[in-house]
């Protein structure tokens, strides 16, 4: 399976307006807001992402309006 380098998504994910909110919630997921409120939660504990957990941020994100899935997918 393909994976990415949890960098890109880091900085990825900042290219979208959004930062680390807190440490995290205690299950290896952090927690990343925008300035109008809206979060996901990315699992970045490791070196590389698969690109089936980016596929669930990307509807996570969808479906909070942050982007679409297509979107977040295409920028990688």
């Amino acid at each position: 399976m393909k994976q990415v380098s949890a960098r890109a998504v880091r900085d990825k994910l900042r290219n979208l307006g959004l930062r680390p909110a807190t440490r995290g919630d205690g299950s290896g997921h952090e927690i990343w807001a925008d300035r109008r409120g809206r979060t996901c939660r990315p699992v970045l504990r490791k070196r590389v992402v698969a690109y089936g957990i980016l596929y669930s941020l990307g509807l996570e994100m969808e479906s909070k309006g942050i982007c679409t899935r297509r979107e977040f997918m295409r920028l990688f």
